[in-house]
């Protein structure tokens, strides 16, 4: 269950830090287009754990979406899991992740947001730059020499 959180997460976060409109095209099966798909689907996030894709027949649908399949590998642990009480506490804490992406691409980097700041993005835009700027890191890394 971890490790499918941590995907999920980390696949939202990557809509942030590699936007489509930082790649080269947004054409027809290219990498900006991909990437377009890929934030469009924060939409399906919240199904695909209520409602996972499940072996059936010995075969199962994947997701070419690496988000949405993170989704629904979170749903197939929690569907093996069977406690419908964690299935909201999570389905409610990924709108809360996916939220704070969209707070972040606006350039609000509150609460949960301000994970931000640790990221780097391929095109931060001024307003993002000057939100991150304003956040203190009250636990920067250590550098090691």
């Amino acid at each position: 269950m971890a490790r499918a959180l941590t995907q999920l997460s980390s696949a939202a976060w990557r809509t942030y830090t590699h936007p489509a409109g930082a790649a080269a095209s947004l054409e027809p099966d290219s990498e900006g287009r991909r990437r377009e798909e890929e934030r469009k689907d924060f939409s399906e996030v919240v199904d695909a754990i209520t409602r996972p894709n499940l072996p059936s027949g010995g075969t199962m649908v994947v997701s070419y979406s690496s988000l949405l399949e993170s989704a629904h590998r979170v749903g197939r642990a929690l569907h093996h899991l069977d406690d419908p009480q964690l299935v909201t506490a999570v389905a409610t804490e990924a709108a809360v992740e996916l939220a704070a992406v969209d707070s972040a691409e606006l350039g609000d980097l509150s609460g949960r947001a301000q994970q931000a700041v640790l990221l780097s993005r391929e095109d931060a835009s001024p307003v993002q730059v000057a939100a991150a700027v304003r956040v203190p890191i009250h636990h920067p890394p250590s550098s090691q020499p």
